[in-house]
């Protein structure tokens, strides 16, 4: 602010060049406008500086959490690395020949997202981040593949925290209860415990919950099928949520 109080007198005072008052104000005039508009310019060429810091810092943040959670694929049986499961796991996602279960919601007025591993994987966890009003701004897909644990695209912009929300050995994801009202308020996320080819959905537990208590419960669980990848929508600035945010959720499994 005083930079700008600075700018306007400066810029004001190097047009007094003339006794005339008229001259006299039309120079502060037009210096105190240029003034004003010099301010204003540093201050948003300043936030935006500081925008750009807060994003790398959180980037970074977000590497370090990446890096330290991810690890080799350790299973035996149908999803282990050497196992020909694999194989026909990709062609089904390069075909599409999965299965599209129904989003959290229908709102039309949003961006549609999706995301499946290329070379084929299976959905074992979510990063997710809460914003400052105590709603899901960030999810990143997990994915244990041939090759190890895989991140999928990142939806949104990292929150204040970022938590990991990935399944304990021998578990993958198998299906997840949002909160959802006009936007994505939280999820948890229920782990399935693996048998050969198929989820066990007996044998289950959920993580912690990521975002507030808004909105209404909308399960989505599967039968057995192991889950391969997520769509939804996301918000583009409705003012109930983040720009880019995820505003709901639906789930891609085997047939």
């Amino acid at each position: 602010m005083l930079r700008s109080v600075v700018a306007i007198i400066i810029v004001a005072v190097s047009q007094l060049g003339c006794c005339c008052c008229t001259d006299f104000m039309k120079g502060f005039n037009k210096g105190f406008k240029e003034g004003v508009n010099r301010g204003r310019q540093q201050a948003n060429d300043d936030g935006e500086r500081a925008k750009q810091d807060d994003d790398a810092r959180r980037k970074a943040d977000l590497d370090q959490l990446i890096a330290k959670n991810l690890g080799p694929n350790k299973f035996a049986g149908a999803l282990a690395p050497t196992s020909a499961y694999w194989a026909d796991l990709k062609k089904t996602i390069d075909q599409r020949q999965y299965v599209t279960n129904k989003a959290s919601s229908n709102r039309v007025d949003t961006r549609p997202f999706s995301d499946t591993y290329p070379q084929g994987g299976v959905l074992i966890g979510f990063f997710a981040g809460e914003g400052d009003q105590q709603v899901v701004v960030f999810l990143q897909p997990i994915y244990l593949t041939k090759q190890g644990e895989k991140v999928g695209r990142a939806f949104g912009r990292p929150g204040k925290q970022v938590q990991c929300l990935k399944a304990k050995a021998g578990y993958a994801v198998g299906g997840a209860t949002m909160r959802q009202g006009a936007i994505l308020d939280a999820i948890t996320v229920t782990f399935m415990r693996v048998d050969g080819d198929r989820l066990n959905p007996a044998d289950r537990y959920d993580s912690m919950q990521v975002g507030g208590d808004g909105g209404g419960p909308m399960p989505f669980m599967s039968a057995g099928p192991f889950l391969v990848g997520i769509h939804g929508k996301q918000n583009e600035n409705d003012n109930h949520s983040p720009a880019e945010s995820p505003n709901c959720l639906g789930f891609y499994s085997l047939p």
